[in-house]
């Protein structure tokens, strides 16, 4: 029963983590992208300029 409970828990806890992860990854993503499309924009203008 304690093995039980104890795999339950560890499931739950990789979930979690996964989880968090999985949102960390997606807002590093958007932040990177973001990032990505100020510079270009940026040197755009410096190459159009």
């Amino acid at each position: 029963m304690y093995r039980f409970t104890g795999s339950w828990l560890h499931k739950a806890l990789v979930r979690l983590c996964a989880g968090l992860l999985a949102i960390l990854g997606i807002k590093l993503s958007a932040f990177y992208l973001l990032g990505l499309v100020i510079v270009l924009g940026l040197h755009k203008d410096q190459l159009l300029g």
